[in-house]
């Protein structure tokens, strides 16, 4: 038998009718760890602005998004969402926006790699034209959030500066379950959930309602414009209320009710976790499904994570994989007044119905050019299926004590392909007989990492913690565009007798580095650090390639001091930091700082034309943010926490 408790050491008992239990504090959980990709440290010693979520309070959220755990968890952490719909991109911000002109959204940084984050549809922006919709697909949706050990959220410059060109907006740190020394555990985890609308705005009237409204207004027109008395105005409003109220045969049409429903969620996981003194490992497989508050949006996935660790004699081999499948279904969201589902839901009238009295689909929308959101969502889709695959291979070599070298390679590949359908019988598609799209995009991203970190305490108060590194990152974003129209049958999306255009396109960039950081403490009680990062990103000119960030750090646990000692039973423990560095942002497009010539007009004699789209900027530089931070840390009674942050 098992007993454990928050803050103590779990103890295993044997089963006896009268059992005396001592546990013991644990010191690793009482004392919480801050995990920044460039280390780990406990929060006592940390200089900067981070907080972090363990798995318990992780495992308490049931929801598939990674995101959606930290809503409302972490202060300085604003996260929203254009659409509710399963899988949909969202938008994370880390004391607020941290450029005029590139992404504001954080780096996701996973076992100590960035990764790829974001939206990877092209049928949710405005430049693709036709499929419009809000709803997007997040890379992160791929990820099972629970093999997900603990999320740390780094926010000012002294623990993100190490990240240079890419923290200007913060970091995200994500930490997966890993082996542990013991018998192997088994475990298997499923849960279900519901969800609706959260916030019920923009309330409309109904039919009996806006009947008796509309006949108010109606009775002083008459009375104000015609010149009618009360009664007149009376008996001409039952000759005329039905052409601007009528009640269906059927009854008032609850649109509400129509489009939207109770969305659901399910999950199932199971996993293994074990190992030895030097052998150690983790696998999970998980199956999710969810259900959104609109018919024909979803989302189902598949995930598997496996990681092993050998470690002999001054060697220690790391190896993980993270795999995953989803299939997702989008609907036409678009923006607030910009799509069939919402239009209808604030614009169409009690009085409208979605079906004929033959059956046939209604097209009495006037506020909506006829587009019936009920027709919409049954004869169009917007499918999306992604793959995508996350490896690492990591090598440690203990040089001596207090010297080790890490080898580390991680390949992040992502896979869309995202299908558009608008039937001919829709009123998308009416015009062109139906059309068809298809947009299939890889992301690739290869990084290497080498460190060279020394760790060493001299005469037992000064302690040092040193990193050198040098890494390379390279990304290539590629995709295949296909457009066809004209189809004569209702489930044929290949047989068109249109034309049928296509466009590709691949961009790479590459990202160098040079980085280190040195912190020093003295007794535990002073603490010092400084860090430097040099990046040189091939999306701008030579004479601009290159940036440096940095940043310094300082703080005083004041609580160790001995002329506070009478006060030590209340503030058990307290910290002032400070910090001050410069990150930056490299541009969000490939080549900015050069001509770009595109494909224009048509084809002539067999060879088709260029036009100059972009004069390019030569003299484009780095986007750079100064950040200062000043922050209080006190724990009361070795339970009660708060952190102030400036």
């Amino acid at each position: 038998m098992q007993i454990s408790y928050i803050g103590m050491q779990t103890a295993e008992v044997a089963i006896r009718p009268v059992v005396k239990i001592i546990l013991k504090p644990d010191t690793e959980v009482l004392d919480e760890v801050v995990v920044t990709g460039y280390g780990t440290f406990k929060k006592s010693t940390f200089t900067g602005a981070a907080s972090t979520m363990a798995t318990e309070k992780l495992q308490d959220i049931p929801t598939m998004a990674i995101e959606d755990k930290l809503a409302g968890s972490i202060p300085g952490v604003q996260i929203s969402s254009f659409s509710g719909a399963p899988g949909a991109t969202t938008s994370v911000r880390i004391r607020g926006m941290g450029s005029m002109n590139a992404g504001n959204d954080p780096l996701y940084v996973i076992d100590g790699t960035p990764v790829q984050s974001g939206n990877i549809s092209a049928f949710n922006t405005p430049n693709t034209g036709e499929g419009y919709n809000s709803t997007g697909t997040n890379v992160l949706a791929t990820l099972n959030s629970n093999d997900i050990e603990s999320i740390t959220v780094i926010k000012d410059a002294a623990a993100a500066s190490l990240y240079g060109s890419r923290a200007a907006n913060g970091v995200i740190v994500i930490t997966t379950k890993r082996g542990a020394t013991g018998k192997t555990q088994f475990n298997f985890r499923s849960d279900w959930g519901f969800s609706n609308i959260a916030v019920n705005y923009r309330p409309t009237l109904n039919g009996d309602d806006r009947r008796e409204l509309i006949k108010f207004g109606l009775k002083n027109y008459y009375m104000d414009e015609e010149g009618m008395t009360a009664a007149q105005a009376e008996i001409a409003l039952e000759d005329d209320i039905d052409a601007f109220a009528a009640k269906p045969v059927n009854g008032w049409t609850n649109w509400k009710e129509i489009l939207f429903k109770n969305g659901s969620h399910q999950n199932y996981e199971i996993s293994a976790q074990g190992g030895t003194e030097k052998t150690k490992f983790y696998t999970s497989l998980a199956y999710a499904k969810q259900e959104g508050i609109t018919a024909r949006s979803g989302l189902e996935r598949m995930t598997g994570n496996a990681n092993l660790s050998h470690e002999t004699g001054r060697i220690k081999v790391e190896a993980s994989t993270l795999f995953s499948r989803i299939l997702q279904n989008m609907t036409n969201e678009g923006t607030s007044f910009a799509s069939p589902i919402m239009n209808a839901f604030w614009t169409a009238s009690p009085s409208t119905v979605p079906y004929n009295e033959d059956g046939t689909f209604s097209s009495n929308f006037p506020l909506t050019n006829g587009a019936n959101p009920v027709q919409t969502r049954t004869y169009n889709y917007d499918r999306n299926a992604i793959t995508r695959s996350f490896n690492t291979l990591a090598a440690t070599v203990t040089l001596w004590d207090e010297l080790k070298l890490r080898e580390k390679i991680a390949f992040d590949y992502t896979s869309s392909i995202e299908s558009v359908w608008w039937d001919p019988r829709s009123n998308d598609g009416r015009s062109s007989n139906g059309v068809f799209q298809r947009y299939n995009r890889t992301l690739e991203t290869l990084t290497t990492q080498t460190q060279l970190t020394y760790i060493k305490t001299f005469a037992q108060k000064h302690n040092l913690d040193a990193l050198l590194g040098f890494e390379t990152e390279d990304f290539t974003d590629s995709w295949v565009y296909t457009h066809g129209s004209q189809y004569p049958g209702y489930k044929n999306e290949i047989a068109n007798a249109g034309e049928t255009s296509s466009n590709s396109n691949r961009d790479k960039s590459r990202l160098t580095s040079f980085l280190g950081r040195v912190n020093y403490n003295f007794d535990n009680t002073y603490y010092a650090g400084v860090s430097y990062r040099r990046d040189g990103s091939s999306r701008l000119s030579r004479d601009n390639r290159w940036g440096n960030f940095w940043s310094i750090s300082g703080s005083w646990r004041f609580m160790q001091e001995s002329f506070l000692e009478s006060i030590k039973n209340v503030i058990t423990d307290g910290k002032l930091r400070l910090s001050y560095g410069v990150n930056g942002t490299q541009p969000s497009t490939f080549y900015s700082y050069m001509i770009n010539m595109y494909r224009a007009g048509q084809i002539y004699n067999g060879q088709s034309g260029m036009g100059v789209i972009g004069i390019g900027s030569p003299d484009l530089k780095w986007e750079k943010n100064k950040a200062f931070n000043l922050g209080l840390d006190l724990t009361f009674w070795d339970r009660l926490s708060l952190t102030l942050d400036y």
